[in-house]
């Protein structure tokens, strides 16, 4: 672990900016209209719930491509069929929590497999090293950094986590469906953490095993043995469930060992729908700059879906894996 290096970027939530990414263009025509909110202070849930309430559609026609925190401020896209929306109605409306910056015609849908990633601009203040930072700052750039979880996405103490738990035992909570697939994939990326830090207490995260599933920048997986020398490859941990992509060799046996510590098993996820699939251990922020205004950096960057801005800031202070664990 090297020195740490302190800096604030949450103090008001203009300091943390994020900006959905899709894949693919509004086809132009379709049922659904798509909005574009602008939020601050409520996360993606709340904006659905007051959609709901103010068109009188259920929540569960109301479709979006990823999830925002709450503080944060956030541009990202919700969509909704068309049969509940007056567009004259909606000109006029004025929302308390969020402001609607777009609007798009589109014809399906929207879903999370939709999204390709998020841009963010993000204010570091209070910095302690500045030399020290450039220099962390440019080497996140070149060699990228931990894909760890970061800890809200495991809920408050760890909450989402325990209850995952529970749910995979068989006990009977009383919460919404809804509800019971975070606390499952609350437990999945638990175990991918662990995994990650287990690989990086051996030294084995810069390394590629035998056996590793890896991933390229267009998403692709290639076992080990079928790499391309020459090509910039990751090596990926388990995101658990019944049809999950298997390593062979010591990449598996790495995965087994942490897997059976927790005491779950693939098959556990079958009745929750979880497929499983792969994430790469590894993640390399795309279009990374900055700039200095007075004592503050302004850092703007791209990362893909289901990466945290916050976990490589918090690596970029302290470099250490038990942040995340």
């Amino acid at each position: 672990m090297g020195r740490s290096l302190s800096f604030t970027f949450k103090e008001v939530p203009e300091d943390f900016v994020v900006e959905e990414v899709l894949k693919e263009p509004f086809s132009g025509v379709g049922e659904h209209l798509v909005l574009k909110i602008k939020k601050v202070g409520l996360s993606t849930l709340d904006v659905v719930k007051e959609l709901a309430g103010a068109f009188s559609v259920p929540e569960k026609f109301i479709g979006y491509a990823g999830l925002k925190d709450a503080d944060a401020v956030a541009c990202q896209y919700v969509s909704l069929p068309k049969r509940f929306v007056d567009l004259k109605q909606l000109g006029g409306m004025r929302f308390s929590t969020f402001e609607v910056v777009g609007l798009y015609q589109h014809n399906k849908k929207l879903r999370a497999g939709e999204l390709k990633g998020n841009l963010f601009t993000v204010r570091l203040k209070n910095i302690s090293d500045k030399e020290l930072l450039i220099r962390r700052l440019e080497l996140v750039k070149e060699k990228g950094y931990p894909n760890f979880y970061d800890v809200q996405r495991f809920g408050k103490d760890n909450k989402n986590v325990e209850l995952g738990f529970k749910i995979l035992k068989g006990e009977k909570l009383k919460t919404s469906p809804y509800r019971r697939r975070l606390y499952v994939s609350a437990v999945s990326s638990w175990v991918f953490n662990l995994y990650l830090k287990r690989r990086m207490d051996l030294n084995l995260h810069d390394e590629i095993l035998d056996g590793d599933l890896l991933v390229d920048r267009e998403d692709n997986w290639v076992l080990a043995r079928f790499a391309d020398e020459d090509e910039l490859l990751v090596p990926t941990g388990p995101i658990l469930g019944y049809k999950m992509p298997i390593p062979e060799g010591r990449s598996w046996e790495l995965e087994r060992d942490v897997i059976e510590e927790v005491g779950v098993s693939l098959e556990d996820f079958k009745k929750f729908k979880a497929k499983g699939s792969r994430r790469a251990i590894r993640v390399y922020p795309k279009n990374m700059n900055w700039q200095w205004e007075g004592n503050s950096l302004v850092l703007r960057f791209f990362l893909p879906k289901g990466s945290y801005a916050t976990t490589m800031l918090k690596w970029v202070q302290k470099e250490d894996a038990s942040t995340f664990c």
